[in-house]
């Protein structure tokens, strides 16, 4: 009997140890694959998540309106940007952005052709240049806009006037128009102090006017009124680089207005 219930104890002993393996071993692992709906909760976002998402726009050549879409409009008030050692600011800068509707008439698009998205486009980006480094001000055209204007208008004015009644900012801050029509006077650039309409006329002389002009008149749209000292805001092309004193202040003080 004693032999008997030994042999019973061990061959328990030898079951358990065939059961255990099996009650035991570690769970089989589950691997998740990403979908697209979930790259939404993703805090890190990848450059193919960028691609697939369109988080970033580029120049469009052959439509009138950015690819960046309304709903992927990033705010970028709160970017802190911390410049190289080549940069001329020494410390931090906000960054503001001012969304730009850039509007350009019928004569502008015959005289530069399939460029002239990429001409309006070269005289905000230009402008904004020296508002970047010095005051943290980025001006961003987001969409474009064919505008036809009336071929009788015989000044500036009328077109600036034109203007605001036919080409709403919709989403954006404000409406930069861009015109060849030939019109009289020697007034290259019109704008309201505090407004959010800007016209650049491009009669005369080469592109660099463009964006001169679109940064003296950006500087009334930020409350600078004309000057009489050495200040782009007496001349954006004897000065286009220079701010005096009181409209630096003025600039530095209104940068957050977008």
């Amino acid at each position: 009997m004693l032999r008997l219930k030994g042999l019973l104890s061990v061959l328990m002993v030898l079951a358990l140890l065939f059961v255990m393996p099996t009650a035991f071993a570690a769970p089989a692992t589950t691997v998740t694959t990403l979908t697209y709906e979930d790259k939404a909760d993703v805090t890190t976002v990848t450059n193919e998540d960028k691609a697939d998402n369109n988080l970033e726009g580029e120049l469009c050549t052959g439509c009138n309106t950015n690819p960046l879409k309304e709903d992927t409009k990033i705010n970028t008030q709160k970017l802190e940007v911390i410049p190289d050692e080549s940069d001329q600011i020494t410390a931090a800068l906000t960054i503001y952005t001012c969304w730009v509707k850039a509007a350009c008439d019928d004569e502008w698009r015959a005289f530069y052709g399939t460029s002239w998205l990429t001409a309006a486009n070269n005289a905000v980006e230009i402008a904004d240049d020296n508002l970047y480094t010095q005051f943290g001000i980025n001006l961003y055209v987001w969409t474009y806009y064919a505008w036809d204007t009336y071929d009788g208008s015989t000044d500036l004015l009328s077109l600036y006037n034109e203007l605001k009644r036919e080409v709403l900012p919709a989403d954006g801050d404000t409406v930069y128009g861009y015109t060849k029509q030939k019109v009289n006077g020697t007034v290259f650039g019109l704008s309201q102090t505090y407004g959010k309409y800007v016209i650049v006329r491009r009669d005369q002389g080469n592109d660099t006017m463009n964006w001169q002009i679109t940064r003296h008149e950006t500087g009334h749209i930020y409350g600078c009124s004309d000057c009489s000292s050495t200040c782009i805001m007496k001349s954006p092309f004897a000065y286009p680089e220079t701010w005096c004193s009181n409209h630096w202040n003025t600039m530095w003080n209104n940068r957050t207005m977008y």
